[in-house]
């Protein structure tokens, strides 16, 4: 980890159950899983089915972080999680100074999409339609659309 990023992490703990990022929500923080899992849902409620388990190392709100949106997805502690959290101030001012920050985290999106593919090439031709339909990524098939 850069050294200018580092020293601008604070350490956050989570209890089993605790949300970290949770769908829908403008997140302002990035975290970097230090110790510990955390199941990554899509949906809510009864509807809320998990979509990935991250351990050490992994990122967490990036997308969110870097291009304003929402959180996409609820991040749920699944043991003792112990992360090193920064806010997207201080995260840019960091990656204005070492350019390494950007490609390090473009290197984490680069592997989410990686496993998103996969995850769609098993999905069924007519579940994927019914994916444009739902409100989460209407603005997403308009853009396709566009």
């Amino acid at each position: 980890m850069a050294p200018s990023l580092r020293r601008r992490m604070g350490i956050e703990y989570f209890k089993p159950g605790a949300v970290l990022v949770r769908q829908g929500e403008a997140t302002q923080r990035l975290f970097l899983i230090a110790s510990g899992n955390v199941r990554v849902l899509l949906g809510a409620g009864s509807e809320a089915r998990m979509i990935a388990r991250l351990g050490s190392g992994a990122w967490i709100g990036e997308t969110a972080l870097l291009t304003g949106s929402v959180s996409t997805t609820t991040v749920v502690a699944e043991d003792e999680v112990r992360v090193f959290a920064i806010s997207q101030h201080d995260f840019l001012a960091a990656a204005e100074t070492d350019p390494s920050i950007f490609r390090e985290v473009a290197r984490e999106l680069a592997e989410r999409l990686r496993s998103a593919d996969a995850l769609i090439d098993r999905v069924p031709a007519h579940r994927l339609v019914a994916l444009r339909h739902s409100p989460l990524h209407a603005s997403h098939a308009e853009q396709i659309a566009a």
